[in-house]
């Protein structure tokens, strides 16, 4: 069974949420059992919002012997030590009456694996928007092919220069999507963008459909949420509009997404090595019908 836990204080969960919050720490008893490095837990807030984490670090330490570097993981108030201990001396102090500066500590380090959307909104992407678009592109690939192509090939592709580089380019890459009559959307959630598409007229040779989809990518946090539906839906709604009737894309066949878009109508209609760019890695042409895509 999953662990659930509350700070009881919501503004600590929102550190969480937005990426600030990435340790917390209680009382160390040998009465209780310290979490497990890879254990998954679930943090809720007043609204029954939760956040799922996994440990990442769990070990002991001295209250008085908390350094700057935890009080930045905790990611609370002013990030300074001076504000951790003050803070955390009335916690404990509230909590453990006979509390000392000399009693152990169990700091546990998580990283968030799962949101819960809250208010999702979708707009044209702007130039703004090059830098969030391109790390969860470059997440994307390191979740999703991290199986399929080779470490020193994955790293090649995602290097932070070849990130850098994308973002530099993308106004002028977003004035060319734009003049070619495609599309560009991003997704956001309170604002802050949690997945793209990308697509339009037909570039690969294998597709025959009317339009083509180059790119959905989604922050990894958030898969499972019916995100990837909503905009793959969103990108037949605009392609309907222009007059479309089918879609298609291009996939690794052995990419875990491949159940999702066979599960959306995706039909393989060509399979076939991919060339050297890309390892020679097997890849599936998926055509879809716009109509069912839009009704399920």
């Amino acid at each position: 069974m999953t662990n659930r836990w509350t700070f009881d204080n919501d503004e600590l969960f929102e550190l969480v949420r937005n990426g600030r919050k990435c340790g917390t720490c209680d009382r160390y008893s040998d009465a209780f059992p310290m979490a497990n490095v890879g254990e998954i837990q679930e943090i809720f807030n007043s609204h029954g919002e939760t956040i799922r984490i996994q440990i990442t670090s769990v070990r002991k330490c001295r209250f008085c012997d908390i350094d700057d570097t935890w009080a930045r993981t905790e990611g609370e108030g002013d990030l300074s030590l001076e504000y951790w201990r003050e803070v955390h001396i009335e916690f404990f102090n509230k909590y453990y009456p006979d509390f000392q500066e000399t009693d152990w500590l169990e700091l546990n380090e998580f990283k968030v694996i799962k949101i819960q959307p809250r208010n999702l909104q979708i707009r044209d992407a702007i130039p703004a928007d090059a830098n969030a678009i391109y790390n969860i592109w470059a997440n994307g690939w390191r979740y999703a092919y991290q199986n399929i192509l080779s470490a020193d090939f994955l790293a090649q592709r995602v290097s932070d220069e070849v990130v850098a580089n994308k973002i530099a380019k993308f106004p002028e890459r977003l004035k060319q999507e734009i003049a070619q009559g495609n599309i560009f959307k991003v997704l956001t959630d309170d604002n802050r963008i949690i997945g793209y598409i990308n697509g339009g007229v037909p570039e690969s040779p294998e597709c025959n459909a009317d339009r083509e989809l180059y790119s959905l990518y989604i922050d990894t946090k958030y898969i499972g949420n019916g995100i990837g539906k909503l905009l793959l839906q969103t990108f037949a709604q605009e392609m309907l509009s222009q007059g479309a009737k089918t879609f298609g894309l291009m996939c690794f066949s052995a990419n875990h997404s491949m159940g999702f878009y066979k599960k959306m109508g995706g039909k393989v209609t060509i399979e076939r090595p991919s060339s050297e760019k890309f390892e020679c890695t097997m890849g599936s042409f998926l055509e879809f019908d716009i109509a069912d895509v839009l009704v399920l």
